[in-house]
């Protein structure tokens, strides 16, 4: 047994954590560092978000590495989750990111190594990769719920992407609610759509929540105490590395069209398309579609990596 119940794959080894490949990078100013976690040394491409704050934690940093590879393996595309930690005081983040930036393109890594912007970061001027967030857990809400039209929907209040999922859930006929983490169980909408940070909803909050569907706008906003909650109670976790997974179409249209600006209408009609085709079918798994989500992800990684990498992303 692994991660949050369920058997490996028949000959899958189970690696450990150990194995994240760990990169660091000191900056130019003495009281700045920065680090990078690949989670597959196999792969050639790695993707991910670089964050900045005083200290970032590591564990933090490699949970969500493990997130972006099983999107990708969703995906069936042999790349890896990565993930980016910038360490510096608040006044010098930006400064950070510049140096962290060249670090980077000056490395004499082996791989390709895409990351863009979290928390902390300076957001980047193209809105593509929020749209395909947004489209992505539009497209999960929607297949959750069986239709968008007169539904309602609670949507975490924040950044842009958060504000394109409202407008686009609006169009569609959806009353929708901004709220705060603090105002989740007084919202009794069908579904609530979260994911300021990594393990936001607890178990005890879990125990409260009044909503049918949780559908995640950011990577693992859902503890596994608080996933084990919400399954006895009949709630849907939609699978994060599922509803998040927008931006991965624009890295791979980087990776294999390097000279060819990415055509943002065709990457959210792929996104859509994905993400409601294997929302449909992952709701029929008989162990739910979390455990569904990640069988099919094991499934993939068990064709071109000899040994699984040890703990699954939770919800």
């Amino acid at each position: 047994m692994d991660g949050i119940g369920g058997l490996r794959p028949h000959g899958f080894q189970t690696g450990h954590n150990g194995g994240v490949t760990l990169q660091k990078y000191p900056l130019d100013d003495d009281a700045s560092d920065a680090f990078v976690f690949v989670d597959l040394d196999e792969a050639d491409v790695a993707t991910g978000i670089v964050r900045s704050a005083k200290k970032v934690l590591q564990d933090g940093a490699r949970s969500l590495a493990r997130h972006e590879t099983y999107a990708w393996a969703l995906l069936k595309t042999k790349f890896s989750g990565a993930s980016g930690g910038i360490n510096t005081p608040p006044d010098q983040q930006g400064v950070a990111y510049e140096q962290f930036t060249r670090a980077l393109a000056a490395s004499e890594a082996n791989r390709k190594l895409i990351l863009r912007p979290g928390k902390g970061v300076p957001p980047a001027e193209d809105s593509t990769l929020n749209d395909l967030t947004a489209q992505g857990v539009v497209a999960a809400t929607r297949a959750a719920l069986g239709g968008l039209d007169g539904r309602s929907v609670a949507v975490e209040s924040g950044d842009a992407a958060a504000q394109r999922v409202s407008e686009l859930l609006t169009e569609s006929g959806v009353t929708v609610s901004t709220v705060t983490p603090a105002e989740f169980e007084s919202t009794p909408s069908q579904a609530l759509i979260c994911g300021s940070k990594v393990g936001l909803i607890d178990h005890e909050m879990a125990a409260r929540l009044p909503h049918d569907v949780i559908v995640p706008m950011g990577p693992s906003p859902v503890t596994a105490r608080a996933f084990a909650v919400l399954t006895k109670k009949n709630v849907t976790v939609i699978p994060a590395f599922l509803s998040v997974c927008g931006p991965l179409f624009a890295h791979r249209a980087q990776v294999e069209m390097p000279n060819a600006g990415p055509d943002i209408e065709t990457l959210c009609t792929q996104v859509d398309e994905f993400v409601t085709a294997r929302s449909e079918e992952l709701s029929q798994h008989p162990e739910g579609s979390y455990m569904g989500a990640c069988f099919a992800a094991e499934e993939f990684l068990a064709t071109w990596i000899e040994e699984l990498p040890f703990g699954r992303p939770f919800g």
